[in-house]
C-alpha cells in the first residue's frame, strides 16, 4: 500500500469539479449502482459444491477504470476506534486486492495500484459524485454492514467514481475482536466492489472474499480466494 502526498493539477482539478454537475452527469450519460454487505442471507441459497477458498467463481460486471492508478481517502472520525487504528485496517483491506494476498503463495499477477491520499480532506457519511473516492463512516439500515456507491459511463462502461460507507451503528474492530465487525476483513470485501466483481450468495462460494455475506468476528476475508484472483486478473491483468 503506497501513501502518497497528491497533487491536483488544475486541468484534473476542473474536471472533477465538472462532474458535480447534474448538466454534465446526464449528458456524460452517468449512471450509480450499489453494492449492499448484509449481516445474513434473507433466505438459503445452498451450492452444489463444498465450500472452499480454492473455489474458482467470480462474477463481474464489465464497468472498469481505465487508469488501474486508484486514490482515495479516509474519514475515520465516527468509526468508534481510534482514527489511525480505522484508517490502517481500511488500507490493509485496498492492500488485499493491490498485492493479491492469499494462502496459497501464489503470486500477484494483477496492477491494480490503490493510493491512500491522505492531502485532501474526505466527506463522510453519504455518496455523493464530487470528483473524490471516499472512505467513510455514516447511518445505513438495519443488519447492512456497509455499501460501496459507484458511478460509471453507460457508454463504455467506465467507473468514474465509488463511495464506501461503513455503517456506524455497528460495533467495529481493527483486531478480529468476535464480538464486532473486522474492519480489515470488510473493507476488503468492499475494496472489490470498487472493481465493480459482484456478489457472490451460494453457499459454496462462502469461503471467498466476495461473500455477500459479513459476520461478528469473522476474518477470512483478509485474503483472497482463487476465485477472487482470476476476478481481478482478469480485470486488471499483468501485461
Amino acid at each position: 500500500m503506497k501513501t502518497k502526498i497528491i497533487v491536483c493539477l488544475t486541468l484534473f482539478c476542473l474536471f472533477s469539479l465538472t462532474l458535480t454537475s447534474p448538466t454534465l452527469a446526464k449528458a456524460k450519460n452517468i449512471a450509480r449502482g450499489v453494492f449492499i454487505n448484509y449481516t445474513k442471507a434473507k433466505s438459503k441459497k445452498p451450492g452444489g459444491s463444498p465450500a472452499t477458498d480454492m473455489n474458482a467463481t467470480y462474477k463481474y460486471s464489465g464497468i472498469h477504470w481505465t487508469n488501474p492508478n486508484v486514490s482515495y481517502v479516509v474519514d475515520a472520525s465516527l468509526s468508534g476506534i481510534m482514527p489511525a487504528d480505522a484508517i490502517t485496517a481500511v488500507n490493509a483491506g485496498f492492500d488485499t486486492w493491490e498485492n493479491e494476498i492469499n494462502p496459497f503463495g501464489f503470486a500477484d499477477k494483477s496492477i491494480i495500484d490503490y493510493t491512500y491520499n491522505l492531502s485532501a480532506p474526505a466527506t463522510s457519511g453519504t455518496p455523493a459524485l464530487d470528483g473524490q473516492n471516499t472512505i467513510s463512516w455514516g447511518s445505513l439500515g438495519s443488519g447492512t454492514i456497509a455499501a460501496t456507491y459507484y458511478w460509471y459511463t453507460r457508454k463504455g462502461k467506465v467507473l468514474v467514481e465509488f463511495d464506501m460507507i461503513f455503517n456506524k451503528n455497528m460495533p467495529w474492530s481493527s483486531s478480529g475482536e468476535n464480538s464486532k465487525f473486522d474492519i480489515h476483513n470488510i473493507a476488503a470485501h468492499e475494496a472489490g466492489h470498487t472493481l465493480v466483481l459482484n456478489d457472490l450468495y451460494l453457499s459454496s462460494n462462502r469461503e471467498l472474499t466476495m461473500y455477500g455475506y459479513g459476520a461478528m468476528g469473522e476474518t477470512k476475508k483478509r485474503d483472497l480466494g482463487y476465485g477472487d484472483m482470476l476476478g481481478v486478473e482478469r480485470i486488471y491483468p499483468v501485461r
